[in-house]
């Protein structure tokens, strides 16, 4: 909205005085001292993930040179694909996700954590080459890649599948909290490689099924698994580690060299406790 800010201030002092308004002196700094002093006194700072589609609205409208908008633009082929997983009639995450971080609605993820958690996914050459080649095909609908939707629609089916406690009784679970979306979506990042590596360009319910299934008997129940007493990112990173450390107990080979990376930094001491914590989850469940 623009204003003629000095008649508004004018008019304002008029009406809360009476007084003859022209013996106020209302100088464009002085006008802009005052808005400056009242909005950030006073402002309420918008929610995380209104922020998050705001920003989107305003990069779709081409406007350019905001600084945080610049800074997060890695943000804006996420945002409208998260806001497709909950809207689409197919999603396994239909209905699931707080647009606006409204509590009342009660649904378990917020917007603007699902989006950080799919960053890894969406940073991987591989993934974007799918984006790639949706542009060039005319495959972008509303800003969203078929083909990035598709896969991250089929992995969590495939999780939806292996917990339907979690997604019909969602606060008794960590999988649709913040820790096991982050430990997820870090683990599609993977499974997306490790099928890439096998010639598969984008991953189906059977091939992500496959790196999914040993992990059947992890305990996700927010009073006893592991994971509960865990907390932000250093807590996500070791649910994360963990989940791997389960595939590796149950035989799945692509996870060892993961575990072994120099992106993780473990030793082989860390590495056998996370398979001793991880086997222990999916004892007790």
């Amino acid at each position: 909205m623009f204003i003629d800010a000095a008649a508004i201030a004018k008019k304002v002092c008029e009406i809360a005085s009476g007084e003859d308004v022209k013996k106020i002196v209302a100088d464009p700094m002085a006008v802009e001292r005052a808005f400056f002093f009242i909005i950030n006194r006073l402002a309420k700072q918008v929610r995380d993930s209104r922020k998050d589609v705001l920003m989107y609205r305003i990069f779709a409208t081409g406007i350019s040179g905001i600084p945080i908008i610049a800074k997060e633009e890695w943000k804006m082929p996420i945002i409208p694909t998260v806001y497709r997983l909950h809207m689409d009639p197919d999603s396994p995450l239909r209905g699931k996700i707080n647009l606006a971080d409204i509590r009342k609605l009660q649904r378990p993820i917020h917007l603007s954590t699902f989006v950080r958690t799919l960053q890894a996914l969406f940073d991987d050459e591989g993934f974007k080459a799918l984006r790639k080649k949706d542009m060039d095909e005319g495959k972008i609908s509303d800003d969203v890649s078929a083909r990035q939707l598709m896969y991250i629609k089929s992995f969590w089916s495939v999780v939806q599948e292996l917990w339907k406690d979690a997604f019909s009784s969602p606060k008794e679970y960590l999988v649709l909290k913040a820790i096991g979306c982050y430990a997820l979506n870090w683990l599609a990042a993977d499974v997306f490689r490790w099928c890439r590596k096998n010639g598969i360009e984008v991953p189906s319910d059977s091939d992500i099924r496959k790196y999914l299934e040993p992990l059947k008997g992890f305990d996700w129940h927010r009073k006893t698994s592991p994971l509960a007493a865990l907390g932000g990112m250093k807590g996500a990173k070791e649910a994360y580690i963990t989940l791997l450390a389960a595939l590796a107990v149950q035989g799945v080979k692509e996870v060892e060299e993961k575990l072994k990376s120099k992106e993780l930094k473990l030793s082989d001491i860390e590495i056998e406790a996370f398979k001793l914590k991880a086997s222990s989850a999916l004892k007790t469940s």
